[in-house]
């Protein structure tokens, strides 16, 4: 084995816990004891009798360690060439210091590490403060001896072991070697050698739980406090050290910050619009009066809140408590409805099949001989058979389904009033000429009706008692699903009218009427109630010789006969009574009228207002006479004399010069005031003379069809010729390039040349003026 260099002798140090081979051959243990083979008190365990021999194998350990330095020889190497020498010494090697120095500071971190800042817009310095580096790192295995956790384990009886557990577990250690060697030595056979282990190993074992359990005793009874700093390792009372239960490791990360993002929206300005009204005496007493009322109405809504409220629990829980169970054949009897309507269409289809061709078809060729004058074709005649004893009292067209209309079903005979039990509202489709699609029932006869503009299903009524009557066409009930009553504002005469007006504030549906006593009313349909305001009382306006005039203002009413409102106003409406007067009023005071014409001798009939102008409206009565009117002039701007009772009145919505009447001797007269201002340019008779009269009159919306209702109960539908629903060619071509606005405007200028031949010169004076 070659030589090593080593330091000088007086440099070597050896552990107390070094292993040293002596002369007696015995091998040093870590606690001091020295176990031999044989001799030597070998045998002896460590601590006992056998110190002395001890001692003496470890000085001759030592001093043949000595003797055996001595004898080595120090060989070394050829030096190098040392600063530049090449005869250099290792003396001087070994006094050169060469300079290793670890720093927490990292030398590779960058300096200069700049930021954008969003706030200040430039880049800014960054000082990093995470610049050190870890060297070394140890992960602690225990925690402070005051803390909850340390007192935990202390009170469980935990800790490392002190240096009485380390002495007896030396003890076994040598008594397993001492077993070792003697089979080694004697050449015991392994079943004897395992049958003296087992023995040693129980004895041992049942002798160290008995010492274990004596030192615990001990250590419970007295236990001395000893200073943390203590180094006395040998004691009993030595404290424990704790063992940490987990590992913590702290560290830090910096994350990237989100990019701020700035979003601007640039909206419309809300519409503006300048509002004027003047104030007056009467106008301030009827708001007062307006408010007073309702607060009135409020109060006893709110007192009978509770009453409709215990009603409606009742009912709920008598709904709940009732045996009544639902029927099993429902839907079929819904689905075999449903397959026997669609089979009455097939039937209806094919019966009528050559009306409806002629409906979508036909067009009257003789039309391109005559100049002005058109034809009529009679279509499909509609009727029901339990109201065929009744007259026809009033039409109106669906707006949203162009192939439905009312029709409403009483007597004009005053003294056969109380005469039938029952009367009807049938709503009847050009599909289904035989039977209408929905029936409503009434306890008398029904004096008019219209429909919802927006809400189809929507029915209201007039009836002949001075009721009123709503009816839902999508509940499956011919029983009004609101009437009115004496103690919710009945009418004390006959409804004539009535009118669907625009939803209110708080969105509720609500409809005028007018009656021949004298009150137009305001009907609000609230939850499951009708409320009632009188808009207006019809004064009387002419004057009587018998009775003063202070009794007649008291005690006498107009009885009314029509209302309607204007089309673009809809605080303005006028009213047409018995006595012939027309007044225009306003819904939002009812103290004075804005306007009075003496239209007529007779009672007003009708009056419709023109859709493209609305300022001009037409009115007829129970004579021979039709006038056109400007809602701003006393005086009529064309009457038309048919030499027979004019039943009802209505304007095309197709053209604004068209119009068409019925009188009673059955006849449809169709005027256009752009083709001819004097004569129509139809009258055809649509049921003989004797037969029956014609009573009403309404043009389709959507197709060139009109409908008239004669006495008989018969709803009959003729189609217009060509030359009757002529249009201008400017017209035709914004029709055709699909420029509805071009074409409205078309219209309206139509008329309004038209009547500028007709007005008085002051008049167009005036409209010239008040136009921007």
């Amino acid at each position: 084995m070659p030589n090593l260099p080593l330091k000088s002798p007086g440099k070597t140090s050896f552990a107390k816990s070094a292993l040293i081979r002596g002369k007696g051959s015995g091998t040093a243990t870590p606690f001091g004891g020295v176990a031999g083979k044989k001799g030597g008190g070998g045998n002896l365990p460590a601590g006992g009798p056998g110190h002395e021999g001890e001692a003496n194998g470890i000085l001759e350990g030592i001093s043949s360690l000595h003797s055996w330095i001595k004898t080595q020889t120090m060989i070394r190497p050829t030096p190098k060439i040392s600063r530049g020498k090449l005869n250099g010494t290792y003396e001087e090697d070994a006094d050169e210091d060469v300079v290793i120095t670890l720093t927490a500071k990292n030398p590779q971190a960058p300096k200069n590490v700049v930021r954008f800042d969003y706030t200040s817009g430039e880049y800014i310095n960054i000082k990093l403060s995470e610049t050190m580096i870890d060297h070394l790192e140890i992960e602690s295995t225990c925690f402070h001896r005051d803390s909850v956790e340390a007192k935990k384990q202390i009170q469980a009886g935990g800790g490392a072991m002190n240096a009485s557990s380390f002495r007896h577990l030396a003890k076994g250690v040598v008594k397993r070697d001492r077993i070792i060697s003697l089979i080694n030595t004697e050449g015991l056979d392994e079943d004897e050698h395992d049958e003296d282990l087992d023995e040693e190993r129980t004895k041992r074992n049942q002798t160290a739980k008995r010492d274990q359990v004596a030192r615990d005793a001990e250590k419970v009874k007295a236990v001395k406090p000893r200073r943390r700093d203590s180094d006395d390792e040998d004691g009993d009372g030595g404290d424990k050290k704790l063992q940490n239960q987990f590992s913590f490791v702290e560290r830090a990360t910096q994350t990237m910050n989100n990019a701020m993002k700035s979003a601007a929206i640039q909206t419309e300005p809300p519409p503006r619009a300048n509002f004027s009204d003047s104030v007056n005496q009467w106008i301030i007493f009827d708001a007062y009066t307006a408010y007073e009322k309702q607060k009135e109405l409020q109060e006893e809504q709110e007192k009978n809140k509770g009453k409709k409220e215990e009603n409606v629990s009742a009912y709920s829980i008598k709904r709940i408590l009732s045996d009544k169970k639902p029927d099993p054949n429902e839907d079929l009897n819904r689905n075999m409805l449903k397959a026997a309507k669609i089979l009455e269409r097939m039937v209806n289809q094919n019966t009528y099949n050559d009306i409806a061709l002629d409906f979508k078809y036909w067009e009257d060729a003789s039309d391109e001989f005559r100049e002005t004058e058109g034809t009529l074709l009679p279509l499909w005649k509609f009727n029901f058979e339990k109201a065929r004893d009744m007259e026809i009292t009033c039409l109106c067209w669906n707006p949203c389904y162009t192939d439905l209309f009312a029709a409403s079903y009483g007597t004009y005979n005053f003294y056969e009033q109380d005469k039938p039990e029952e009367s009807y509202v049938c709503v009847f489709s050009l599909k289904n000429p035989s039977f209408p699609e929905y029936l409503c029932k009434a306890h008398c006869g029904v004096m008019c009706v219209d429909i919802h503009p927006r809400h189809p299903h929507m029915l209201a009524a007039g009836l002949a008692d001075g009721s009123v009557a709503v009816y839902n066409l999508q509940v499956h009930s011919q029983d009004p699903f609101y009437l009115s009553t004496a103690n919710n504002g009945k009418h004390q005469d006959i409804v004539w009218q009535i009118k669907w007006a625009k939803d209110n504030l708080d969105g509720y549906l609500n409809f005028y009427s007018v009656s021949g006593d004298g009150r137009v009313t305001n009907w609000t349909i609230v939850k499951t109630a009708l409320w009632h305001t009188d808009t207006m009382s019809i004064k009387f306006s002419r004057h009587l010789e018998n009775f003063s005039e202070e009794l007649v203002r008291d005690n006498l009413r107009e009885g009314g006969r029509c209302v309607n409102f204007n089309p673009t106003d809809e605080t303005m409406f006028l009213v047409g009574t018995d006595e012939g007067v027309i007044y225009k009023c306003t819904t939002e005071y009812s103290s004075k009228y804005l306007e009075t014409y003496p239209a007529h001798n007779t009672s007003i009939y009708n009056i419709a207002w023109n859709q493209y102008v609305p300022s001009i409206f037409i009115t007829c009565a129970s004579e021979w006479m039709i006038k056109i009117w400007d809602h701003n002039s006393r005086k009529p701007l064309f009457m038309f004399d048919l030499n027979s009772q004019v039943g009802d009145v209505a304007w095309a919505p197709y053209s604004s010069t068209v119009f068409a009447a019925v009188t009673i001797d059955g006849k449809v007269h169709v005027f256009d005031l752009h083709v001819d201002k004097y004569h129509p340019v139809c009258s055809q008779p649509i049921i003989p003379r004797k037969k029956a009269r014609l009573n009403h009159v309404s043009f389709n919306l959507h197709h060139p069809i009109l409908i008239v209702g004669d006495s008989k109960g018969t709803v009959h539908c003729v189609k217009l010729s060509p030359n009757l629903r002529r249009q201008t060619k400017e017209v035709k071509t914004a029709l055709a390039n699909k420029e509805p606005k071009k074409a409205l405007e078309l219209e309206i200028k139509k008329l309004e040349n038209l009547l500028a031949m007709v007005r008085e010169p002051q008049d167009n004076k005036g409209r010239k003026e008040d136009e921007p």
